[in-house]
């Protein structure tokens, strides 16, 4: 059984508090040469005017968001999550994913092909994962 270790780091990015939560190791089974797609799925929340953090109703939101999508897009390694980042009124999820249409399929599959919620989903190639190494510098970058 492998264990899923993740990481929190509290600090600031451009001088607004940021969160940012990301897994030491992603599954055996995905890796660079296969998951080549970055998905990212953006929700914009009005949260604090001043530290651009969400408010409890809207943290419990994406969290029931969060326990819906990630199992639907990690069943049978279609994609990972790797980082997880809260700052200035946007919170992103980070998936390295094998392909569009499978992971287009889990997503309609979790929320329906109406899925009403706050979000926007954006699919780019990286294959050298860059924004995994991105995610780390952005650790260093808010302590």
């Amino acid at each position: 059984m492998d264990v899923d270790f993740w990481f929190v780091s509290e600090g600031e990015i451009d001088g607004l508090p940021a969160l940012i939560r990301a897994r030491e190791m992603l599954p055996e089974a995905v890796r660079p040469a296969s998951h080549t797609k970055l998905l990212t799925i953006v929700w914009d929340y009005e949260g604090d005017s001043v530290s651009g953090m969400p408010s409890s109703e809207e943290a419990q939101e994406m969290g029931d968001f969060e326990e819906l999508i990630v199992p639907a897009l990690e069943k049978d390694d279609v994609s990972a999550l790797f980082a997880v980042v809260t700052h200035d009124g946007r919170r992103y999820w980070r998936f390295y994913c094998r392909d569009k249409e499978s992971t287009q399929l889990s997503i309609t599959n979790a929320l329906g092909p109406e899925g009403d919620l706050p979000i926007d989903l954006e699919m780019d190639d990286d294959p050298e994962w860059s924004a995994l190494s991105q995610i780390l510098e952005d650790v260093e970058q808010a302590h």
